[in-house]
């Protein structure tokens, strides 16, 4: 679920999960195991990365993810976040190793 018009209050309490650290904005609220942010929006768990990108970007068509570039998964920085398939977000991801 993008979040298209977020409200201020929405995204002010988004920003009250983050901090900066370093290069990355490391998401503080729940994580996930595998490591990546939640935020609750509307009612609704999406993944904090996602979130953030989707707000500033626009929905993702089907098939495409987020994918952190900076190889963090707890990070939101929008600038380490780029759409891409989910086959190029494994390659890379092996390639970083």
């Amino acid at each position: 679920m993008p979040p298209m018009r977020a409200t201020k209050q929405e995204i002010a309490r988004f920003k009250k999960h983050i901090a900066i650290q370093d290069e990355c904005w490391v998401w503080q609220g729940y994580c996930e195991p595998a490591g990546y942010g939640q935020f609750k929006f509307r009612g609704i768990k999406v993944r904090a990365h996602r979130w953030i990108y989707e707000a500033l970007n626009g929905e993702l068509p089907e098939g495409v993810v987020v994918d952190h570039l900076c190889r963090n998964r707890a990070c939101v920085r929008p600038a380490h976040l780029e759409a891409a398939t989910s086959s190029e977000n494994t390659r890379r991801g092996v390639a970083h190793r």
